[in-house]
């Protein structure tokens, strides 16, 4: 009676699992490396690793009508995960950006998720709605290398050095 009460437990747990719905970052993983599923309709996403002032991109493979080059699309075409204020940009007729108003943040993975049903009027059947990607910003490091110690007099030194960064760093944070 006892085996029976934990084989209906585990089945009852495996149930819940299964009818979960797929977290954004599993579904862009999948979609990213099955992209020649979409390949009808996207030629190329940005992926793995950018810079914090980075822009990140959707190359479509036809044009769309109506778009000029560097005009603000609407906002809904793009979702953000971690939030982030930015524009949609229709760089030209087949490519759409996303242009965060300021940096992302370092070693932060963002998820986007890609409106397609309202750039593609006769999406097949068999594809989301949505398509999710994800990058992943890079973290900032950086090695100081000092010169030699001089000095202008008895009472004045001054060292000569060098900032090696493994991302752009502005100067008031160089500072």
């Amino acid at each position: 009676m006892n085996i029976s009460r934990i084989v209906w437990v585990l089945l009852c747990v495996a149930f819940l699992f299964s009818c979960k719905k797929k977290d954004p970052s599993a579904l862009a993983e999948e979609n990213v490396s099955t992209l020649n599923k979409y390949s009808a309709y996207i030629s190329d996403v940005s992926s793995g690793m950018i810079s914090v002032s980075d822009k990140v991109y959707v190359i479509l493979q036809n044009p769309i009508q109506g778009w000029d080059d560097n005009q603000e699309l609407s906002k809904d075409l793009f979702t953000v995960s971690p939030r982030v204020k930015g524009k949609v940009i229709a760089v030209n007729n087949k490519t759409i950006s996303f242009q965060p108003d300021e940096s992302f943040d370092e070693d932060t993975v963002y998820t986007f998720t890609l409106n397609l049903e309202e750039l593609i009027e006769d999406l097949e059947e068999d594809l989301d709605d949505e398509f999710v990607f994800t990058v992943r910003t890079l973290k900032q490091q950086f090695s100081v290398i000092t010169d030699n110690l001089q000095s202008y007099s008895k009472d004045w030194q001054y060292l000569d050095g060098t900032i090696n960064t493994s991302d752009q760093l502005s100067f008031d944070i160089a500072k």
